[in-house]
């Protein structure tokens, strides 16, 4: 590792492993394997890599540490100090409006979710799992969550998902595929 790179670990977020002179390179290669997008990865900037490799279920067991190696010449760094980020949830912007999450059992997807019901709008959320959306409900007991399980390239799914929305829908957020 030389001196002018500073190093990076599990914790530093996807924007940091891209400006990484080697992370780069690592993360521009898991893209390409996964087939993500580049705008996928600019969405995904500010997210931490332990959570966006586990998105879609626990990586493979010191899959994260030999990345970190990787990365920093062959050594994990004892300490990072990362750009941090905070949350700010802005109460009542999405008041009165349904708006239907596709893949919102997990990853990107829960975030949307999440943060649109957090919000207070009313959330269809939908994925082919009816467990991760049950537990994804679950996490935001306060919140208006109406669950689709279904596949979103079926017409029967769709028109499920159109039925459970109700005559008006403000928005959608497709995610659902994204690292499928």
């Amino acid at each position: 590792m030389t001196d002018q790179m500073t190093p990076i670990d599990a914790e530093s977020t996807i924007g940091e492993w891209m400006r990484h002179p080697v992370g780069a390179r690592i993360i521009a290669g898991i893209a390409t394997q996964g087939g993500i997008s580049d705008s996928a990865l600019r969405l995904a900037r500010n997210v931490p890599l332990s959570r966006f490799l586990g998105a879609g279920g626990p990586p493979p067991e010191g899959m994260i540490d030999n990345l970190v190696a990787q990365a920093n010449g062959g050594a994990a760094p004892e300490r990072v100090a990362h750009t941090s980020w905070t949350e700010v949830v802005a109460a009542g912007r999405f008041d009165g409006q349904t708006i239907i999450v596709t893949g919102a059992a997990s990853g990107i997807g829960r975030a949307v979710a999440s943060r649109i019901a957090r919000e207070g709008g009313r959330v269809v959320a939908v994925d082919l799992s009816e467990e991760r959306l049950a537990e994804f409900a679950a996490s935001v007991p306060e919140a208006d969550i109406v669950l689709v399980a279904g596949d979103i390239t079926a017409a029967e799914s769709i028109d499920r998902i159109i039925a459970a929305a109700g005559p008006h829908i403000d928005g959608l957020a497709n995610v659902a595929g994204l690292f499928g």
